[in-house]
């Protein structure tokens, strides 16, 4: 994207998403960061960061009827940055680490062979997957204590309470949720009926085999647009080696 872009058109870019972090860098030293950036990593770190802004602003144009938009925005914002093209796909890895091991094998034995391939992929640290990198990205730059607790919460079925989600549990089901079905089927309205509305009128109440998932729809998208803040900004400046 950057490539053969004169720097102060550069700058621009720059200038466009520093918003997002006023309250932690200066200008200056933003413009700065974010310019030694390598091309991919700008240009990934750049698109993440408009694709928030405007997650914010579906929030306060008409909060009532575009917080799912909103929320299925984060979602690409963090798809956006959370890829690495020095990650290896699993179908690549298997073509270059077991070719001629699969060769000429039986049936039986090949259906062996593929499933203890797959789980020694999944060891590796060079793994990759959409949801894998999704999960992994937030845990590291957007866990703390402050995003601990989420909206989200878990009645197991045969249990009387009901649980907050752990930080993990909750961004898998927000990437379940709103990036796979609102991404690819379409993006839509939250409508919740009266009849799965809990007693306070915020909440989205979802039973499935697991149990009953009990979603604040309010504070959600509150949640995980400061869960994203946090880890692009976390983000940016380690790979500065700043923290």
């Amino acid at each position: 994207m950057f490539k053969d872009i004169p720097k102060q058109a550069l700058v621009h870019y720059s200038v466009e998403i520093y918003p997002m972090f006023s309250d932690k860098l200066s200008k200056d030293k933003f413009i700065n960061l974010f310019q030694s950036l390598p091309e991919e990593d700008a240009n990934n770190f750049f698109r993440a960061c408009s694709s928030y802004i405007q997650s914010q602003k579906c929030l306060t144009c008409d909060p009532e009827n575009t917080s799912s938009i909103a929320l299925s925005i984060l979602c690409t914002s963090i798809e956006t940055i959370s890829q690495n093209s020095k990650k290896v796909p699993y179908h690549v890895w298997l073509w270059k680490q077991k070719l001629d091991i699969l060769e000429n094998q039986p049936k039986l034995e090949l259906e062996n062979i593929l499933k203890d391939s797959y789980q020694e992929y999944l060891g590796n640290p060079l793994r990759t997957g959409a949801r894998y990198d999704f999960t992994r990205f937030l845990i590291e730059y957007g866990h703390s204590e402050e995003t601990e607790i989420s909206p989200i919460k878990l009645n197991k079925k045969r249990e009387q309470v009901s649980r907050p989600l752990s930080f993990e549990g909750s961004v898998n089901r927000i990437y379940e949720k709103y990036r796979s079905s609102y991404m690819h089927d379409s993006i839509k309205r939250i409508d919740v009926p009266d009849r799965y509305r809990n007693i306070a009128g915020v909440g989205l109440l979802e039973p499935e085999k697991k149990g009953t998932f009990n979603t604040d729809v309010i504070k959600l998208p509150i949640w995980f647009s400061n869960v994203v803040r946090a880890s692009l900004y976390n983000y940016f400046v380690r790979e500065h080696g700043i923290i």
